[in-house]
């Protein structure tokens, strides 16, 4: 949210006659900023023998302070959680007599939307607490900028369930076009099938509004390990654009 700025200037009114001050006047009353969003702010670090740990979110986020203040607040409780995990884990590893390896946790938010009504951001995470590899998770917040609420991507549109059903086509056939040209053409079973477009990370993508949705599979959803995360963006087709509610159809392209 922008803030404007006045600045009066007080010139000196020499001819005015300075006059006993109104006792009876009110004091302005007084109004206690919100703490600025500094630097620092925008990354949370721990590094050390038990744990690596690095949480980020971009300076767009700034734009919304309290939308930034509750993704900062779930970065700070995901380093406390972190950290006891760390403890645990070299505790049983010294228990089992076994090596430890330091645990890994990576979080990053980055910019994909904003309109004059809403700012869209994504999480792309990491994290590693032993075994043979780590592991990779999505998220996204969506923040309405007239109401100030979090919202959920399907929360755009007066029906969840329609609304997936008119994602699904064209999200299965951009899947398997994108599955396709990775494997180049060998079959994995187990991995053909289309998974639910309601259990994917959905996130607006566009400035100054949106023009696309990007579905995000992680790892073991569409595909192995192997071929990582599978992010799809969409141009909206019109049986979904329908369905958009009223308040934020200004939002989308067409």
């Amino acid at each position: 949210m922008r803030r404007g700025f006045a600045i009066i200037t007080l010139g000196v009114l020499a001819a005015c006659q300075p006059a006993e001050p109104d006792q009876t006047a009110e004091a302005p009353a007084e109004t206690t900023a919100p703490p600025p969003i500094l630097a620092n702010d925008l990354l949370i670090r721990h590094d050390g023998p038990d744990l690596g740990f690095r949480w980020s979110a971009p300076a767009d986020a700034a734009l919304e302070p309290d939308l930034f203040r509750a993704i900062q607040a779930d970065g700070k409780q995901a380093l406390q959680h972190a950290l006891d995990e760390a403890k645990t884990g070299q505790e049983e590893a010294a228990k089992a007599g076994f090596p430890y390896s330091r645990y890994e946790f990576d979080q990053r938010w980055k910019p994909e939307a904003e309109t004059p009504q809403l700012l869209a951001l994504s999480l792309e995470g990491y994290s590693y607490t032993g075994g043979a590899h780590g592991m990779t998770a999505y998220a996204t917040a969506i923040w309405d900028r007239k109401v100030h609420t979090r919202l959920g991507s399907w929360d755009l549109f007066t029906d969840r369930e329609k609304a997936q059903a008119a994602l699904t086509p064209v999200w299965c056939e951009q899947l398997d076009a994108e599955r396709a040209r990775r494997r180049m053409g060998a079959k994995i079973t187990g991995f053909d099938d289309c998974p639910p477009v309601g259990e994917m990370v959905l996130v607006p993508v566009g400035y100054p509004q949106i023009w696309a949705l990007k579905i995000i599979a992680g790892p073991y959803a569409a595909g192995p390990y192997a071929e990582g995360a599978y992010e799809i963006s969409i141009s909206p087709p019109e049986t979904l654009l329908s369905l958009v509610k009223p308040e934020y159809r200004d939002a989308f392209v067409g």
